[in-house]
């Protein structure tokens, strides 16, 4: 699902509907841009996209587990390193662990609460052990998929609360510029220290990334046939069926293509509860 020799440069701009009012993306209160958690954030291994449930070293190199499954242990890669230059080390991890399993979001609360201790049984080490009376399979891969937060950055901080604050990871991309609910710029870290690793090879491959907002759809969509923004995905079949016969689609500016995914797709359409009347009655 990617290019692994695609070329590194230019700008993306991108189109989405609403607006937000946060840079948090670990609190429930507020709305988030498109981003901030999946350019800014790392975790400790990356999934595949083609494969169910598949994760590879990222900010962890190795990954031992109990055959049970009862604990589970990630050696850090000594290369990693936050934005700022801070080195990763296990208590950056075992901070982020404890304060998303205190004030993180549900999910965060409800699967870190199953972890019954943290230890670092070597250097570079940090192991989570599970209640042996409840063990949850999945645990491993899920902690896993654990953003990771600076401590210096985020300690005294309330992580449930919302805010415009620029966050801080160790992820490819930094907050450049920031205009509320309005447009958000992210901008290459070019000291990023995983862009060789091969979890990350062909991706992440623009310079900057910057995305708008738009109150509705419909001005959405106008303004990405003026060419204001690089990418629409199509989700109304009548607006794909009869709205593309623009300038820009006849010049091929645009192009227009179906890309077929071969997942299971959804449903468009009235659901009747037939147990309720008058659809009780057939």
């Amino acid at each position: 699902y990617v290019n692994p020799t695609a070329p590194k440069g230019g700008a993306l701009v991108l189109g989405e509907r609403g607006g937000f009012d946060s840079l948090n993306p670990f609190s429930v209160r507020g709305v988030v841009p498109l981003g901030i958690r999946e350019w800014v954030f790392e975790s400790l291994l990356k999934r595949s996209n083609d494969e169910a449930f598949s994760l590879y070293g990222w900010v962890a190199q190795a990954v031992e587990m109990a055959d049970d499954r009862s604990w589970v242990t990630f050696t850090l890669d000594p290369r990693a390193r936050f934005s700022d230059g801070a080195p990763i080390h296990p208590e950056g991890v075992i901070f982020s662990a404890e304060i998303l399993r205190e004030k993180g979001r549900p999910n965060h609360r409800s699967y870190y609460a199953k972890i019954l201790r943290i230890t670092q049984p070597g250097p570079g080490q940090v192991r989570f052990e599970f209640d042996p009376e409840n063990i949850d399979r999945e645990m491993p891969l899920i902690l896993g998929l654990m953003p990771i937060l600076p401590k210096a950055h985020y300690a005294g901080q309330d992580i449930s609360a919302p805010g415009l604050r620029a966050p801080l990871g160790s992820g490819l991309y930094k907050v450049a510029e920031l205009s509320p609910g309005r447009s958000i710029t992210y901008a290459r870290n070019r000291d990023y220290w995983a862009a060789d690793l091969p979890v990350n090879r062909g991706q992440n491959n623009f310079d900057s990334i910057r995305v708008d907002f738009y109150r509705d759809e419909n001005t959405a969509f106008e303004a990405f046939k003026a060419g204001q923004f690089d990418l629409w995905e199509e989700k109304d079949p009548a607006r794909w069926a009869r709205a593309y016969d623009f300038n820009a689609v006849r010049t091929n500016a645009v192009i227009k293509t179906a890309i077929k995914h071969g997942r299971p797709s959804g449903l468009q359409g009235f659901v009747f509860n037939t147990r309720h009347a008058p659809f009780d009655d057939i």
